[in-house]
């Protein structure tokens, strides 16, 4: 295998002339160059990554630890991220920390002994828990798709408030005022700003909120508790003609619920999700719901990390950037007779 030192004599170059050429330093002449590339290519010359990240104190490496890597929401983020990160050479490491902030406290570890020059991250409830940790690195961290109100950092995300009105305000246009909200733990950013908006919406039209319309799951995507709440609600003297559903994953587990009971829908409730699924416009009825622009969100956050990695965090106002989602209507809302 060909080392520096048999570039350096192809090309009759010095060593420290071919470090230059191949780490893209100081301003050489185009001959030399084209001379040491041409030996490169001659003796498939690998240069040694580990050495030169340790001389330049960088890997080219960047780390992303997202939420929940079985829910196809992540991979358009995820995607979007390698591609904005693969056109400026730098190779994605992606972790899953499966909502539990222990396992995102390890992959953060894990990413930090590799030496990665930056990271990408979807908090997880108990976030806060991490924050000591993430306080204490000297790498730029961009958080994508949730926020944190305590830890400072760059953050990517959707509105998730108006997308949430959005959804809502649609059902309240079609004649809905009995609506319940699903949503997945409030300690977790993203559910706390749809119930908001929920919220919103329903004192906009000034329509009162039956505590009972909003349902919280404790823990994520708990599908015994989703089905216990549906069947009650459904079953009960008042039971809403409309489900706002906080998430895909949520929107799924209601349908199954609904299917279970053997309610039709839209014609004995309307459902609406937020998060636009690659399945919600194939079922029957197709499903009406919130579009998240998942791709750039991924793209938006590889760039802002890239630029810190470039130009450094020191003086730099930290940017929170809410991109603004898409109602997608489809059948699965029906307009109530007046």
């Amino acid at each position: 295998m060909a080392n520096i030192y048999d570039v350096a004599r192809e090309a009759d170059v010095s060593i420290a002339t071919v470090s230059y050429v191949i780490n893209g330093k100081h301003n050489l002449n185009p001959e030399t160059v084209e001379k040491v590339a041409r030996a490169v290519e001659k003796l498939n010359y690998k240069p040694n990554r580990v050495a030169r990240s340790l001389a330049l104190n960088a890997t080219n490496l960047i780390g992303v630890v997202v939420s929940d890597i079985s829910n196809p929401f992540f991979s358009p983020i995820v995607r979007g991220i390698e591609d904005a990160a693969g056109r400026k050479g730098y190779i994605v490491v992606v972790g899953n920390s499966d909502e539990d902030w222990e396992k995102a406290g390890k992959y953060l570890d894990t990413l930090i002994n590799h030496r990665v020059d930056g990271i990408i991250l979807s908090p997880t409830s108990s976030f806060e828990k991490l924050e000591n940790k993430l306080g204490g690195l000297d790498k730029p961290i961009v958080l994508i798709n949730r926020s944190s109100t305590s830890f400072k950092c760059d953050t990517v995300e959707s509105d998730n408030m108006l997308g949430a009105e959005m959804a809502v305000k649609h059902l309240l246009e079609m004649g809905h005022t009995r609506i319940c909200a699903f949503s997945g733990p409030l300690s977790v950013s993203t559910h706390l700003k749809r119930i908001e908006g929920y919220r919103a919406a329903m004192a906009e039209w000034s329509v009162p909120i039956r505590d009972e319309y909003i349902v919280t799951s404790p823990r994520h995507n708990d599908m015994e508790f989703i089905r216990k709440s549906v069947t009650g609600l459904m079953t009960g003297n008042k039971r809403p003609t409309a489900i706002f559903a906080g998430s895909g994953k949520i929107a799924l587990n209601v349908l199954k619920s609904v299917n279970e009971m053997n309610l039709r829908v839209p014609e004995e409730v309307s459902i609406i999700s937020f998060d636009e699924t690659e399945w919600a416009s194939l079922i029957n009825p197709p499903l009406t719901t919130v579009g998240q622009k998942t791709y750039k969100m991924g793209q938006t956050a590889a760039q802002i990390l890239l630029e810190r990695i470039d130009h450094g965090t020191t003086g730099n106002k930290i940017r929170n950037i809410r991109l603004v989602p898409e109602l997608n209507i489809r059948s699965s809302v029906r307009a109530l007779l007046s």
